[in-house]
């Protein structure tokens, strides 16, 4: 909401809590400021669809209201190929389409994704494989942060079950976080989120220039995708 008031040349408060009620009124009159940055074409032919808002939740000291925005309209007929582009994302997200999954940047046009593809039906199997594809490529190449922090915990310490326990430690923290924020139990804003990060992989870097190993009172791992923090073993939540 923010962004659309601020592309619309209208000031908000900083850090102001907004209604789920409100928010749902609000977004209607903004929907000419959200098409401009949303581009949906079949076959290189850009199309109007119409637009459903829907939010749910309230405002908390650590969650927001969660906006669910559906495009909706009818395929052309004899269309074979659809496209997608969205400038409202300012960072590296994952495009589904069927069994087709693209990364992109914000702003970055996606690939023609065959209509043909999308129709198919998904088995439990391919289903499986596609999330398995998906956690491989969220750390290589789009995790740097997670690479760079499991890269120092190898540099404090080569044994073998020790690197396990903090690996296992940093997965389980991350899929707990990234559950919570799917579910919008907790939301935190990323100008919090993306310095705390940062901190997590530079308190590993002085723990290298410190420490000549890993010790059991360390703090484990932080990540924010992630927003976690799990110390001396026990997860907390930030």
């Amino acid at each position: 909401m923010e962004k659309l008031e601020i592309m619309s040349g209208i000031s908000s408060p900083p850090d102001s809590a907004r209604e789920a009620a409100e928010l749902e009124t609000l977004l209607p009159r903004y929907e000419e400021t959200f098409r401009r940055r949303v581009l949906v074409a079949f076959d290189g032919n850009a199309v109007r669809p119409a637009i459903q808002y829907s939010v749910s939740g309230e405002p908390t000291a650590t969650t927001s209201p969660v906006a669910v925005i559906k495009l909706i309209g009818e395929v052309p007929q004899g269309a074979r190929e659809f496209e997608w582009t969205c400038s409202w994302a300012f960072a590296t997200y994952s495009l589904t389409a069927g069994e087709s999954t693209e990364w992109l940047e914000g702003g970055q046009p996606s690939a023609p994704v065959l209509l043909t593809t999308v129709r198919q039906t998904r088995t439990r199997a391919a289903t499986g494989v596609r999330y398995l594809k998906l956690g491989f490529t969220h750390i290589v190449p789009h995790g740097l942060d997670h690479m760079l922090f499991v890269l120092g915990i190898f540099f404090l310490t080569r044994r073998f079950r020790e690197i396990l326990s903090q690996v296992t430690a940093f997965t389980i923290a991350h899929s707990i976080t990234l559950a919570l924020s799917v579910y919008g139990l907790v939301s935190i804003p990323p100008q919090i989120v993306e310095p705390l990060i940062a901190v997590s992989i530079a308190y590993v870097a002085i723990e290298n220039i410190f420490m000549s190993e890993l010790k059991d009172d360390c703090v484990r791992c932080s990540l924010l995708d992630d927003r976690a923090i799990v110390v001396r073993s026990r997860i907390k939540i930030v």
